[in-house]
Protein backbone atom coordinates (compact mmCIF):
# COMPACT_ATOMS: atom_id res chain seq x y z
CA UNK A 1 0.00 0.00 0.00
CA UNK A 2 1.36 3.43 -0.93
CA UNK A 3 2.10 5.95 1.76
CA UNK A 4 -0.08 9.08 1.42
CA UNK A 5 1.77 12.18 0.31
CA UNK A 6 2.30 14.73 3.07
CA UNK A 7 0.30 17.96 2.99
CA UNK A 8 2.10 20.63 1.00
CA UNK A 9 3.08 23.85 2.68
CA UNK A 10 4.66 25.34 -0.44
CA UNK A 11 3.48 24.45 -3.93
CA UNK A 12 5.69 22.70 -6.44
CA UNK A 13 3.78 24.49 -9.18
CA UNK A 14 3.24 28.19 -9.85
CA UNK A 15 0.57 29.26 -7.38
CA UNK A 16 -0.47 32.72 -6.23
CA UNK A 17 -0.34 33.90 -2.63
CA UNK A 18 -4.15 34.03 -2.72
CA UNK A 19 -4.51 30.46 -4.02
CA UNK A 20 -2.01 29.15 -1.46
CA UNK A 21 -3.90 30.90 1.35
CA UNK A 22 -7.26 29.53 0.21
CA UNK A 23 -5.82 26.02 -0.15
CA UNK A 24 -4.66 26.28 3.46
CA UNK A 25 -8.12 27.58 4.56
CA UNK A 26 -6.81 31.04 5.37
CA UNK A 27 -8.07 34.46 4.33
CA UNK A 28 -5.63 36.48 2.21
CA UNK A 29 -5.67 40.27 2.07
CA UNK A 30 -3.31 43.13 1.29
CA UNK A 31 -2.41 46.60 2.40
CA UNK A 32 -1.50 48.43 -0.79
CA UNK A 33 1.61 50.55 -0.31
CA UNK A 34 2.00 51.61 -3.96
CA UNK A 35 -0.22 51.08 -7.01
CA UNK A 36 0.95 53.14 -9.96
CA UNK A 37 2.30 53.17 -13.48
CA UNK A 38 6.08 53.42 -13.64
CA UNK A 39 8.62 53.13 -16.43
CA UNK A 40 11.04 50.26 -16.80
CA UNK A 41 14.58 51.00 -15.62
CA UNK A 42 17.48 49.56 -17.61
CA UNK A 43 17.73 46.59 -15.21
CA UNK A 44 13.97 45.93 -15.14
CA UNK A 45 13.78 46.27 -18.93
CA UNK A 46 16.60 43.77 -19.33
CA UNK A 47 14.92 41.21 -17.04
CA UNK A 48 11.52 41.76 -18.71
CA UNK A 49 12.92 41.82 -22.25
CA UNK A 50 11.31 45.20 -23.05
CA UNK A 51 12.79 48.59 -23.97
CA UNK A 52 13.81 50.87 -21.09
CA UNK A 53 10.97 53.30 -20.43
CA UNK A 54 8.23 50.73 -21.15
CA UNK A 55 5.17 51.35 -18.92
CA UNK A 56 4.94 48.94 -15.99
CA UNK A 57 2.36 48.43 -13.27
CA UNK A 58 4.19 48.88 -9.96
CA UNK A 59 2.35 47.17 -7.14
CA UNK A 60 3.79 47.05 -3.61
CA UNK A 61 1.69 45.30 -0.96
CA UNK A 62 1.90 44.04 2.60
CA UNK A 63 0.44 40.54 2.35
CA UNK A 64 -1.68 39.23 5.22
CA UNK A 65 -3.01 35.82 6.17
CA UNK A 66 -5.97 35.95 8.55
CA UNK A 67 -5.03 39.60 9.24
CA UNK A 68 -1.44 38.70 10.21
CA UNK A 69 1.31 40.48 8.25
CA UNK A 70 3.48 37.81 6.67
CA UNK A 71 5.19 39.43 3.68
CA UNK A 72 5.90 42.52 1.63
CA UNK A 73 5.49 41.91 -2.11
CA UNK A 74 7.00 44.37 -4.62
CA UNK A 75 5.88 43.57 -8.16
CA UNK A 76 6.37 45.00 -11.65
CA UNK A 77 4.13 43.88 -14.53
CA UNK A 78 4.49 44.71 -18.23
CA UNK A 79 1.30 46.79 -18.54
CA UNK A 80 0.74 46.37 -22.29
CA UNK A 81 0.45 42.59 -21.93
CA UNK A 82 -2.66 43.00 -19.75
CA UNK A 83 -4.37 46.32 -20.58
CA UNK A 84 -6.70 47.41 -17.77
CA UNK A 85 -4.97 45.37 -15.07
CA UNK A 86 -4.14 48.58 -13.19
CA UNK A 87 -7.85 49.15 -12.43
CA UNK A 88 -8.25 46.26 -9.96
CA UNK A 89 -8.55 46.75 -6.21
CA UNK A 90 -5.50 44.88 -4.99
CA UNK A 91 -6.49 45.01 -1.32
CA UNK A 92 -8.45 41.85 -2.13
CA UNK A 93 -7.82 41.00 -5.81
CA UNK A 94 -5.31 38.34 -6.81
CA UNK A 95 -2.79 39.62 -9.34
CA UNK A 96 -2.52 36.15 -10.92
CA UNK A 97 -6.32 35.96 -11.28
CA UNK A 98 -6.38 39.46 -12.80
CA UNK A 99 -3.69 38.45 -15.29
CA UNK A 100 -5.75 35.37 -16.29
CA UNK A 101 -8.87 37.53 -16.63
CA UNK A 102 -6.92 39.78 -19.00
CA UNK A 103 -5.80 36.85 -21.13
CA UNK A 104 -2.32 36.31 -19.70
CA UNK A 105 -1.56 32.65 -18.95
CA UNK A 106 1.36 32.17 -16.58
CA UNK A 107 3.63 29.21 -17.15
CA UNK A 108 6.68 29.22 -14.91
CA UNK A 109 8.80 31.18 -12.50
CA UNK A 110 12.55 31.43 -12.20
CA UNK A 111 13.21 32.19 -8.56
CA UNK A 112 15.93 32.58 -6.01
CA UNK A 113 15.35 32.37 -2.28
CA UNK A 114 17.75 33.71 0.31
CA UNK A 115 17.82 34.55 3.98
CA UNK A 116 18.37 38.16 5.06
CA UNK A 117 17.59 40.42 7.97
CA UNK A 118 14.81 42.98 7.97
CA UNK A 119 15.84 46.57 7.40
CA UNK A 120 13.92 49.34 9.20
CA UNK A 121 11.21 49.96 6.56
CA UNK A 122 10.48 46.26 6.03
CA UNK A 123 10.48 45.62 9.78
CA UNK A 124 7.94 48.42 10.22
CA UNK A 125 5.64 47.03 7.49
CA UNK A 126 5.78 43.53 8.97
CA UNK A 127 5.75 44.74 12.59
CA UNK A 128 9.01 42.96 13.32
CA UNK A 129 12.10 44.13 15.16
CA UNK A 130 14.77 45.56 12.88
CA UNK A 131 17.21 42.77 12.02
CA UNK A 132 14.62 39.99 12.33
CA UNK A 133 15.09 37.09 9.89
CA UNK A 134 13.28 37.23 6.55
CA UNK A 135 13.16 34.93 3.53
CA UNK A 136 13.45 36.80 0.24
CA UNK A 137 11.93 35.28 -2.90
CA UNK A 138 13.00 37.08 -6.07
CA UNK A 139 11.32 35.82 -9.22
CA UNK A 140 10.67 36.41 -12.88
CA UNK A 141 7.40 34.92 -14.08
CA UNK A 142 6.90 33.89 -17.71
CA UNK A 143 3.82 33.46 -19.90
CA UNK A 144 3.00 30.27 -21.80
CA UNK A 145 4.78 31.90 -24.75
CA UNK A 146 7.91 32.10 -22.54
CA UNK A 147 7.79 35.88 -22.42
CA UNK A 148 8.73 37.49 -19.07
CA UNK A 149 5.68 39.37 -17.79
CA UNK A 150 6.27 39.97 -14.09
CA UNK A 151 9.11 40.64 -11.64
CA UNK A 152 8.42 40.10 -7.98
CA UNK A 153 10.41 40.37 -4.79
CA UNK A 154 8.58 38.98 -1.78
CA UNK A 155 10.09 39.36 1.69
CA UNK A 156 8.52 36.88 4.12
CA UNK A 157 8.70 37.12 7.89
CA UNK A 158 10.95 34.26 8.95
CA UNK A 159 8.74 33.75 12.02
CA UNK A 160 5.39 33.69 10.21
CA UNK A 161 5.89 31.89 6.93
CA UNK A 162 7.51 28.63 5.91
CA UNK A 163 8.62 27.67 2.42
CA UNK A 164 8.72 23.93 1.77
CA UNK A 165 9.21 22.06 -1.47
CA UNK A 166 10.16 18.62 -2.74
CA UNK A 167 13.42 17.76 -4.48
CA UNK A 168 13.66 14.65 -6.64
CA UNK A 169 16.65 13.13 -8.43
CA UNK A 170 16.87 14.01 -12.11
Amino acid sequence: MATPAPAREWPNDLESFTATARRKHMTPSSLVLRHETAVASLDDADRLDVPAGTPLLRLDRVRLLDDVRVAVDRTLVVARLAPGIEKADYTSASLFEELRTHGVELDRSEATIEARTAEAELAEHLRLPKGAPVLVLDQTIYTREQRPVLLSTVEYSGERYRLRTTFQPS
